[in-house]
């Protein structure tokens, strides 16, 4: 029995683990902001990271998740700059841009190392379940 973030009450645990479906959606997202980043789209790059943070956010300590914070809307501000002055609706890349996105990116992707969630591949396959 392990306790909820609260330190409340005592939750009874699933015997139906999600660790799978979670690193596939991780993976999906990962894939996204790689294509988005390829096609230069900074809107799909910037809200693939948002969610991608939301996924992590259980694995996050709170400096990070502070950090992950701070940059996010730093990012959200250029890109809301950057739509507002093209008046088109789309968000071209600039280069200050690409490089936020780039290092926010870099950042969540340690934050997936670090918490065990991005390995090399293990000798024996049955350590990957």
């Amino acid at each position: 029995m392990t306790y909820n973030n609260s330190k409340s009450e005592p939750r009874e645990q699933s015997i139906f683990n999600m660790a799978v479906m979670y690193l596939g959606r991780l993976n999906q997202l990962l894939y996204l902001c790689n294509q988005s980043a390829m096609a230069l789209d900074a809107y799909t790059w910037y809200h693939a990271l948002v969610t991608l943070r939301r996924e992590l956010s259980t694995e996050m300590k709170t400096e990070e998740i502070v950090d992950t914070t701070k940059m996010q809307k730093e990012i959200y501000n250029l890109l809301a700059t950057r739509i507002k002055s093209t008046k088109a609706g789309t968000s071209q890349m600039t280069p200050q841009l690409h490089e936020e996105l780039d290092n926010y990116e870099i950042f969540l992707r340690s934050i997936l190392r670090t918490s065990g969630l991005q390995n090399k591949m293990k000798e024996d396959p049955s350590f990957a379940f």
